[in-house]
């Protein structure tokens, strides 16, 4: 063979072996190509439509668990939810939770036992889905709805919860229901609505409105809403005791009033649908989850029985009434036998207007009186907290003969000069809707990054009253000595109430013909 066909051979050897390397190369660039590509289509079917490796499908109503008609069951009782809302006022945007955990066994810590949920170590996890189709599974995050991490109560069967499921910040429009779940490869038996985060509406309050238009008040800057506790009087006929309350609430500018009901007489419930009807009021027939007690004198006994578990469960439906009203300035929870007075202000949204402006006295701590503590600009507060004061059914001499009997708060105007300040349970608080997460019942519990918790407002500013039969049912150590200090300080006339009475003595006569003509017409 010559040299230049040796020469040829070799070339072509070489072109050949150059060739296959380059075509491997490509083979390989396509298939890393292939697989980026594959990744980023997985990726936003992911995001678009929440497609997985798994069937990830919303329940139909069939295959909803139902405790009863109040809440949702999962994992065969050891989770309840209640409720959901959407939540904007931080980033991420959120769906919070309402719900409740069932307790494994006390476990021994070094002072006491103490109550863990049977699902504390497993995590939870959100399905968020739309109504256009597409879904999104978000990690859950848990907070207990009361202060202590661990409580311990022979009681206690179950715990509070928020959940929080962050909203993908792509999203521009909320989810419309959501799911919780400990594996969404599993079948799902839970969904429920997501209150959107709506604006809110002032009533239409024409007497509120023609005393403004004739200059006796200013328009109200602020929007408020009440969360009545839970009403459970089966027996005792509160009608004319709760229009009473709901006519002084108005007059002071409370824009709704919200409360779940257990049990009430007839005509209790006549009132409250009256209320209801004018926008006023609203409510929802509540029941107790799981084995709690479902109805009858077994409910009417444990909701009587101060418990630790009667609160927990009171937590999560204050807690939903808290964010119901998120669109709303204020919150306040707050009980029948209770109301907070302006003293230097006729309304509760003109004494807002100049708390802004002015140094409260905050306590160092919640056992130092006003003058103990440091004074400080208001703002940003995430609650503003009343002292209270009693006004016990045993100071209460004698009737006013001009004021109608069924008056009970207008009728009781003694009350003892000792204002309790040594528990910070002697308070209920106006909560910011801008700084509050978990609301309690006495103020919040857990509040946003750069909100003070709690500031005090000075009692010659406000004063809550407390309308008691008696104060000494409290067991507590520490509020059985602040209930002695009250009975045994001056007791003294404060008829503070009486620039509410007229209007109210108007008002709830006229409810009072209301609820009779109804009854009549219904008969």
């Amino acid at each position: 063979m010559s040299e230049k066909s040796k020469d040829q051979l070799c070339r072509g050897s070489v072109s050949d072996s150059y060739m296959a390397q380059q075509s491997d190369s490509y083979k390989s660039w396509y298939a890393a190509g292939a697989v980026v590509l594959l990744a980023a289509v997985y990726t936003w079917l992911l995001h678009e439509f929440g497609w997985f490796t798994c069937v990830l499908l919303a329940p139909t109503p069939d295959e909803i668990t139902w405790s009863n008609s109040n809440w949702q069951e999962i994992e065969e009782g050891s989770l309840f939810i209640l409720s959901a809302y959407e939540d904007r006022r931080f980033q991420p945007h959120y769906v919070r939770i309402m719900g409740m955990e069932s307790l494994g066994p006390a476990q021994q810590t070094k002072d006491q036992p103490v109550n863990v949920s049977a699902i504390e170590e497993h995590e939870l996890t959100c399905v968020l889905w739309y109504d256009n189709g597409k879904r999104d599974v978000v990690a859950a995050e848990r907070r207990t709805m009361h202060k202590q991490r661990t409580i311990y109560d022979g009681s206690i069967t179950y715990m509070a919860y928020l959940y929080s499921c962050p909203i993908p910040a792509a999203r521009e429009t909320p989810p419309s229901r959501v799911s919780l779940t400990f594996d969404v490869c599993e079948r799902i038996t839970n969904v429920v609505n997501v209150t959107s985060y709506g604006p809110s509406k002032k009533l239409h309050d024409p007497d509120q409105e023609r005393d403004s238009a004739a200059g006796r008040t200013a328009p109200p800057s602020d929007k408020i809403a009440l969360c009545l506790k839970p009403l459970n009087f089966p027996t005792k006929d509160i009608a004319l005791r709760l229009a009473e309350w709901i006519e002084i609430q108005r007059l002071q500018g409370v824009d709704v009033i919200f409360t779940y009901v257990y049990d009430v007489t007839d005509t209790a419930m006549v009132v409250l649908r009256q209320y209801q009807q004018r926008n006023i009021v609203d409510f929802v027939i509540a029941m107790l989850p799981d084995r709690l007690p479902g109805n009858g004198k077994a409910r009417e006994k444990f909701l009587r029985r101060t418990s630790m578990q009667l609160q927990l469960t009171e937590k999560v439906v204050l807690n939903d009434c808290f964010y119901r009203h998120l669109a709303y300035d204020y919150v306040s929870v707050i009980d029948l036998d209770e109301v907070i007075v302006p003293r230097q202000h006729h309304t509760l949204t003109e004494m807002l207007d100049n708390l802004r402006d002015v140094t409260v006295t905050v306590p160092k701590n919640a056992g130092v009186a006003d003058g103990g503590g440091e004074s400080q600009l208001a703002p940003p507060c995430a609650s503003y907290c009343f002292r209270q004061s009693m006004f016990l059914d045993e100071f209460h001499q004698q009737d006013h003969d001009d004021i109608p009997e069924y008056l009970h708060v207008m009728q009781h105007t003694n009350r003892s000069m000792y204002v309790l300040t040594k528990n910070e349970l002697s308070v209920k608080s106006l909560c910011s809707t801008r700084g509050v997460i978990v609301l309690g019942n006495h103020g919040p519990y857990q509040v946003a990054t750069g909100y003070k918790d709690r500031c005090y407002v000075n009692r010659k500013m406000a004063l809550l009253h407390h309308y008691r039969n008696s104060c000494n049912i409290i067991h507590n150590i520490q509020r059985s000595s602040e209930c002695n200090k009250t009975k045994s300080d001056t007791i003294q006339e404060d008829n503070m109430i009486w620039k509410y009475l007229d209007p109210v003595r108007q008002r709830v006569e006229q409810m009072a013909f209301d609820c009779w003509q109804s009854r009549e017409n219904s008969a």
